[in-house]
């Protein structure tokens, strides 16, 4: 009887072991889970990775969530310590630069060719060259206009802009997926519209550029396209927790 209760007894003290051992095991994955949602931790995947391309970013440059003036949080680049006026930024070399061909600033002629380009590389995942650059385009949670419900434009009949929204996603079907609806189409070509529609320059992707909100009143950065890639410079003082805007056009 004593040997059995022996037995008994370390029988269930290897169940507790063992489970302990899962329960560290399952923990350690929703840790790994969780670092890999985690935009910080892409973010930092995303610098090493222009970095091993040739490419710069200044280390008082990052990108964290935040209150965007008065309205909503929203992701965007801050400046980590004060960054003085004509500070670099960033360099993107044009090997970086989703869209250019042959490591140049020139675009293919067909504009189709870069977003079918852009959704075939969404489809690749990880195995994709450009993957640390994909894993920061929310583009599919995008809230352009082109992207309501029939409804919610119903609802805003007669306000300013006037006009249709589809005017994107038709052409996009129309002229690059065989006039199938927009909404019928693969994930990763609706992305790819709306990364050009969100993100893009002129259909060139700018790494860790496209990241930072754009604010022609606020503006405090200058980019430019030069013989070997992109450049980002400051043109103001930033102070520390500030944040860093780019522009799409010419404002001030």
């Amino acid at each position: 009887m004593e040997k059995l209760t022996m037995l008994i007894i370390a029988i269930l003290a290897a169940a507790v072991i063992i489970g302990a051992s899962a329960d560290n095991t399952v923990a350690a994955a929703a840790s790994t889970n969780e670092k890999e949602d985690d935009g910080t931790y892409k973010f930092d995947n995303l610098v090493a990775w222009v970095q091993q391309n040739g490419g710069r970013v200044n280390t008082h440059f990052g990108i964290t969530t935040h209150q965007h003036g008065n309205h909503q949080v929203v992701r965007g680049g801050v400046a980590l310590q004060n960054i003085q006026p004509g500070s670099e930024l960033l360099f993107l070399p044009w090997n970086i630069v989703f869209g250019t061909i042959h490591d140049t600033p020139t675009l293919p002629d067909n504009k189709c060719d870069v977003l079918q380009s852009y959704a075939t590389e969404v489809d690749a995942g990880r195995a994709s060259f450009w993957y640390p650059y994909l894993a920061l385009d929310t583009s599919l949670s995008s809230r352009v206009p082109s992207v309501w419900s029939d409804l919610a434009i119903a609802e805003l009949q007669g306000l300013p802009p006037y006009g249709r929204t589809a005017g994107l996603t038709n052409w996009y079907s129309s002229n690059c997926a065989n006039d199938v609806p927009f909404s019928d189409l693969p994930s990763s070509s609706r992305q790819a519209l709306l990364a050009a529609v969100t993100r893009a320059a002129g259909l060139r992707f700018l790494p860790v550029y496209d990241l930072l909100n754009h604010h022609n009143g606020m503006l405090n950065t200058e980019c430019l396209a030069v013989q070997e890639g992109v450049t980002l410079t400051t043109t103001t003082d930033i102070h520390k927790g500030d944040e860093i805007f780019n522009s799409y056009g010419g404002g001030q």
